[in-house]
């Protein structure tokens, strides 16, 4: 447990901490927890490329020929399932 005395000094320390600045500072810190991506709210991340998600959108646009919003909400749902499932297997067989 910390003394009194170390709980001062924390809450003293943290008064004068302002965080990152710079947009680029902002955006490094906000991935500070992330460890595997696999919970990531975001769906491609910064070691991922935009557009090979893109594509993967298109294709799935493409083979199943969404009619309305409602399903190509359901097409953007499943190539980001299929994104993040293929994005676990690397995670599994880097761990192999």
């Amino acid at each position: 447990m910390a003394s009194m005395r170390q709980l001062l000094a924390a809450r003293a320390n943290g008064a004068r901490s302002r965080g990152p600045k710079t947009p680029e500072g902002k955006r490094r810190s906000s991935l500070n927890a992330m460890r595997h991506g696999l919970l990531a709210k975001c769906i491609v991340l910064s070691n991922e490329t935009p557009a090979d998600f893109q594509q993967l959108v298109a294709f799935h646009e493409e083979r199943f020929g969404p009619l309305d919003p409602v399903e190509f909400g359901m097409i953007e749902e499943m190539a980001a399932s299929y994104w993040r499932l293929r994005r676990a297997w690397a995670i599994e067989n880097q761990l192999l």
